[in-house]
């Protein structure tokens, strides 16, 4: 979709893929919405459907689209940018990667990429999309997604789709509520990333829903690979370890730094405990570097 318009928004696309046989019959369809289009830019879409009947043969698609308003700009940007996304061409799982960048003061939360694949002529050949937890007002995030592509890329788009809502941020403290003690990633022998971190509570109130997301680089600071780790709760003044999952980096990556952003919890109400009621009194460590056997010896 692209808004050749070059002072108007448009708001609250809403588009239908239909999909014909050779005798103008609807094999199938599917819908959805952009929440905004602005002045001169254009907007993409990826999409899959999967037919009922797999031996239909598709003749024909056609896309049609009605929008609810129109609004003068009034300062209307996109905040939500991409630095350098990068197709990396694997055999089997094509990836795409890239840095959001936020060029607001607002945070942004559990929004959408969606990503276009073109080839040297300019042809849409493939795609895919990506979810983002957050990226904080003036900061940076990295992703990194498997995409369905049908021939050579020469080239990739992403689009942000930006949330109806955002959630602002006005106590600069509130990002120092979780600190990080310790960590340490490193590449395992099967091109994964293994690694952990401490992280501490710095409050004393009990945090609930915080969410750590990590970004692995190479030298030319391309997004390798993204990790992340879901905490339900963490407690007043609490260290705890963590190993977030890291996705597997492209086979032709190799990832040379890192870094992280952490979105703290909220503080709960009533919580009905504040300590940690368990103790490990002792750890064993044995194997070799292709299986490694932990215990403990834990108390109640």
């Amino acid at each position: 979709f692209k808004n050749d318009n070059p002072d108007m928004v448009f708001e609250a696309i809403d588009y239908t893929i239909s999909l014909f046989d050779a005798n103008n019959v609807e094999i199938d369809n599917e819908t959805g919405t952009i929440n905004y289009i602005y002045p001169n830019s254009a907007f993409g879409v990826a999409t899959k459907i999967y037919l009922a009947d797999e031996t239909t043969t598709v003749d024909s698609v056609s896309i049609n689209w009605v929008y609810e308003d129109k609004l003068m700009p009034d300062g209307l940007s996109i905040p939500l940018t991409i630095r350098n996304p990068k197709y990396w061409s694997e055999t089997s799982f094509p990836i795409v990667t890239g840095l959001i960048e936020n060029n607001s003061p607002d945070l942004y939360t559990s929004f959408r990429l969606n990503i276009l694949c073109f080839n040297s002529s300019g042809a849409i050949i493939g795609g895919g999309f990506s979810y983002v937890d957050f990226v904080k007002g003036e900061g940076d995030i990295g992703f990194s997604t498997y995409v369905d592509v049908y021939g050579d890329v020469a080239s990739v788009e992403i689009y942000p789709v930006i949330p109806a809502v955002n959630t602002p941020v006005e106590d600069a403290s509130y990002w120092s509520n979780i600190s990080v003690v310790d960590h340490y990633f490193y590449e395992g022998m099967y091109d994964n990333i293994l690694g952990g971190m401490m992280i501490k509570n710095e409050t004393m109130s009990v945090l609930e829903s915080s969410t750590l997301a990590l970004t692995f680089y190479d030298d030319l600071d391309n997004v390798t690979t993204t990790g992340y780790y879901y905490l339900s709760v963490l407690l007043p003044g609490e260290s705890l370890g963590i190993a977030p999952y890291v996705a597997f980096p492209p086979a032709d990556s190799t990832s040379t730094g890192y870094d992280w952003d952490i979105l703290p919890g909220r503080p709960a109400d009533n919580y009905p405990i504040s300590t940690n009621p368990f103790t490990v009194n002792s750890t064993t460590l044995t194997g070799d570097s292709d299986c490694l056997l932990y215990t403990s010896d834990a108390a109640d």
